[in-house]
């Protein structure tokens, strides 16, 4: 831990004591911090990541994804499980706990593990879930001070700026949804200004039993912290005034007939449906107690073995996406052996963070320069997408990570290309050896790439600009105009991007 105080931190110092004497709620975690061995994270990794077969159903549309859930909610008899990075206090998060306190109401024993961070400061709300009988909320890697929760990063910048990214929802050991959706407006697609474009992947049976097995990791881990440890305020009718607070978003009978045709219609009939070889790759909770170099809880190096050559192809999708000198090579060799590799991420005016983006935006010309193909996803509010696109709806900003290789395996999950979900934080995700999906996932993104994204070009010719974004149109299958610099923003964040691409924060990126 870094002791070096600073002005700023002298007075966050400050600000802490007087929350402390006028009684700032505070907590201490109950169990330890103490690092496991390398052979019983290998003893507990091998029991989640496992090749198995299972049925899949892709989740592209956010409405859709937000209908599986909220119908492994309401036919759930026996348990449910829920990890997410992002809960947010909105419409679709209110929908989803209104859902959950229904459940609980059946009997259903209800678990919500929540990243501290992306709860956005709900510790009563969560506290008051938390009071029904049949719910239990823990928060991961929470902070202690509780009214100044980004305090934490500074006096222990080494644990509390690393992350839960999992997104994982569990109903009753029988379904599994995972990918890159949180849980909020945004995600599913119905928020009124900009939302995320997401891909998630339903799973059945086989798949869900080392899921769940994966949720117990994190449950159990000593950075998992009971809500009734950090919120000790007795309230035994919490809920119950949550309930009633809820009740205003209540499904019509129309959404109701809705969730009840999706479960008949897609749910049920999924577990005899045809099943694909899956392998289940995940970080164990452990990494983030880790020095960052230290890969035994990592699980990219799974990843790795699995996809150890790729012949012909690679396409990448991944929004937030940051090379190192590694993944440059790798790209690199696989292009030099004849492979066609490609990445789209999202360009400068649909990020929503600038920093990684300036992580990202050094690297084009090396990329360009090496034969890999790069596409940058624009925001068009005109444009509307079928609604079986998995790259999403209008005005949307890319979330989705995927990627398939050859045109056989396809990783669907919460991991970025990003020195972030690499080395910090903890992923969670899966590789499905399916041909037939893989080739319909790499047409119906090729297909769309050119009304979607920006195509990147780069030449050595000083007499023009020498890297461009190419704006096809896509139904005479020409460029129709070209851009010296990145579109649809303005200077000032062009060269505020230029200005973070200086600093040395790549690693935290």
């Amino acid at each position: 831990m870094n002791y070096c105080f600073t002005p700023i931190k002298i007075l966050l110092l400050l600000s802490m004591c007087v929350y402390a004497l006028s009684g700032c709620a505070s907590f201490d975690y109950p169990a330890p911090l103490v690092e496991r061995t390398d052979s019983v994270i290998a003893q507990e990794l091998s029991e989640v990541s496992q090749s198995i077969t299972s049925p899949v159903h892709l989740l592209g549309q956010g409405d859709e994804a937000l209908l599986a859930r909220l119908a492994m909610i309401s036919h759930a008899r026996y348990s449910i499980d829920i990890q997410v990075y992002i809960f947010k206090a909105d419409r679709s998060g209110a929908t989803i706990l209104a859902a959950l306190l229904q459940a609980a109401e059946r009997g259903v024993k209800v678990r919500l593990l929540l990243d501290d961070f992306g709860t956005g400061q709900q510790d009563q709300r969560f506290a008051s879930l938390n009071s029904h009988p049949n719910i239990t909320v823990k928060l991961f890697n929470p902070s202690q001070l509780r009214q100044l929760p980004l305090t934490s990063i500074l006096f222990d910048f080494s644990l509390k700026s690393r992350r839960m990214h999992n997104k994982l929802m569990i109903s009753d050991q029988q379904f599994a949804i995972l990918g890159g959706r949180n849980i909020g407006d945004m995600y599913f697609d119905s928020a009124t200004t900009a939302n995320f474009h997401d891909l998630d992947i339903i799973l059945s049976d086989k798949a869900a039993q080392p899921l769940t097995r994966s949720f117990e990791l994190y449950w159990q881990h000593p950075l998992a912290v009971a809500m009734a440890d950090i919120n000790t305020a007795k309230n035994a009718a919490g809920w119950q005034a949550l309930a009633a607070e809820l009740a205003a978003t209540k499904p019509s009978s129309a959404e109701l007939a809705a969730i009840a045709s999706y479960y008949q219609l897609t749910l049920a009939p999924l577990s005899t449906a045809a099943a694909v070889t899956t392998h289940i790759v995940v970080d164990h909770p452990d990494k983030l107690l880790h020095d960052a170099n230290k890969t035994t809880a990592h699980l990219v190096p799974v990843m790795q073995q699995i996809l150890q050559d790729v012949q012909h192809s690679a396409l990448i999708v991944s929004p937030y996406f940051v090379p190192n000198t590694t993944l440059y090579h790798q790209l690199s060799q696989w292009v030099a052996a004849g492979a066609e590799v490609e990445v789209l991420t999202n360009s400068l005016a649909a990020t929503d963070v600038m920093a990684v983006h300036a992580g990202y935006a050094p690297w084009r010309e090396r990329l360009l320069s090496a034969g890999i193909q790069l596409w940058e996803f624009k925001p068009d509010p005109a444009q509307k997408q079928p609604s079986h696109s998995i790259l999403g709806s209008s005005r949307a900003s890319l979330h989705a990570k995927t990627f398939v290789f050859d045109q056989r395996y396809v990783f669907i999950g919460s991991l970025n290309l990003d020195p972030r979900s690499v080395n910090l934080n903890t992923e969670l995700g899966i590789i499905l050896d399916a041909p037939s999906l893989a080739q319909a996932i790499t047409t119906g993104i090729k297909q769309q790439l050119k009304s979607t994204a920006y195509q990147l070009s780069y030449t050595a010719d000083a007499k023009q600009c020498q890297l461009q974004w190419l704006e096809w149109d896509p139904e005479a299958d020409q460029v129709k105009q070209h851009y010296c610099h990145d579109p649809q923003v303005k200077s000032w964040q062009r060269w505020f991007t230029e200005f973070l691409s200086l600093l040395p924060i790549q690693n935290q990126l």
